[in-house]
């Protein structure tokens, strides 16, 4: 577990908590959730690197009792506080200025469609710092560079760490750029995470 100072959290209101991964994430997509109070004020934003299967068993089987409202992204769709919004496979995802989620077929960003870095990066300019961001497992860099725009912006960031990880490359990409302020296995994460909120 490791945490580096890079700003006095306890001044900053988190609105959003933004998740990332690809191989290996879901383990710690599930420990995170089932964690987070029922009452939580917080949207949650899920983006992955999903096939058209996976995206079926986290909407309908993951994630179907739990207690907030589970919804897949539909373009134009506006981002609510107490949901759980889940990037749709083969679309990049942004979150506009005006709080309203925008989809396109860009070509891929890193091999990936949705990339996570195409998202993070959008939720940097569009939230300034009022969001707390999570990059999983994975097996490449895809969310590093997003997660490092998050950090800049005064998000506070974290990774999961390399050994805890079913593919380290993601958050090994994160470490070298020291993108994320907190660093843990996925149980230390739901921690941190629920520190913060």
């Amino acid at each position: 577990m490791t945490e580096r100072k890079a700003h006095d959290n306890k001044r900053i209101q988190y609105d959003t908590l933004v998740i990332g991964g690809s191989t290996g994430a879901i383990p710690g997509i599930t420990t995170i959730l089932e964690a987070i109070p029922a009452d939580v004020s917080m949207a949650i934003v899920i983006v992955l690197h999903l096939s058209a299967d996976s995206e079926i068993y986290l909407t309908e089987e993951l994630l179907q009792d739990y207690p907030l409202p589970v919804t897949v992204i539909k373009d134009k769709q506006t981002l609510e506080a107490s949901h759980i919004y889940i990037v749709p496979g083969n679309y990049h995802c942004y979150l506009e200025a005006n709080m309203r989620f925008s989809l396109s077929m860009d070509e891929p960003v890193h091999y990936c469609r949705p990339s996570i870095d195409v998202f993070f990066e959008s939720v940097a300019a569009s939230l300034q710092g009022h969001c707390i961001a999570v990059l999983l497992s994975g097996a490449n860099e895809d969310g590093a560079e997003g997660l490092l725009a998050l950090q800049k912006t005064g998000a506070y960031t974290m990774a999961q760490s390399v050994a805890s990880s079913v593919a380290g490359e993601m958050p090994m990409a994160a470490q070298r750029l020291h993108a994320a302020n907190f660093i843990g296995a996925p149980k230390q994460l739901v921690e941190k995470v629920l520190s913060l909120i």
